[in-house]
């Protein structure tokens, strides 16, 4: 518990370990993106979510009301993302859903891949370009 002059700020594991809580990842996951998944009125929202990568990127999507949308990672790339390729994801998404969000993972899960300083600028971009929200899972 934080004291009087104590700046540091109470952390989501800290409170579940504290509260007695199970996998904040998992029980917080839904909640944050149901606050940047807004309905659409005629599509869906759009989740971009990285392929492979955790069974509860695409969960969390759907359990937001939003569509998963995978986009590779490719692994003669040692597992780093195709910024072609997330591209295409984007634009073929369009149609069945509104791509909204795109999820990143870094390290990545379960590949372990870092992403290089020059590859998070190229996702900011997309992300910027396709108007889309990073969520940046670190």
């Amino acid at each position: 518990m934080a004291t009087a002059g104590d700046t540091r700020v109470p952390t989501a594991a800290g409170t579940a370990q504290r509260e007695g809580g199970g996998d904040v990842q998992e029980e917080l996951a839904p909640d944050v993106l149901s606050l940047f998944v807004l309905p659409a009125p005629a599509l869906p929202a759009g989740v971009l979510v990285p392929v492979p990568g955790p069974a509860l990127c695409a969960a969390a999507a759907g359990l937001a009301g939003a569509v998963p949308v995978p986009y590779p990672l490719e692994p003669a790339r040692g597992w780093a993302p195709d910024v072609a390729a997330l591209r295409r994801a984007v634009r073929g998404a369009r149609g069945r859903c509104r791509p909204r969000v795109l999820w990143v993972l870094n390290p990545g899960d379960p590949t372990g891949h870092v992403l290089s300083g020059a590859l998070m600028r190229s996702l900011l971009a997309v992300a910027a370009e396709e108007e889309l929200l990073l969520l940046a899972d670190e």
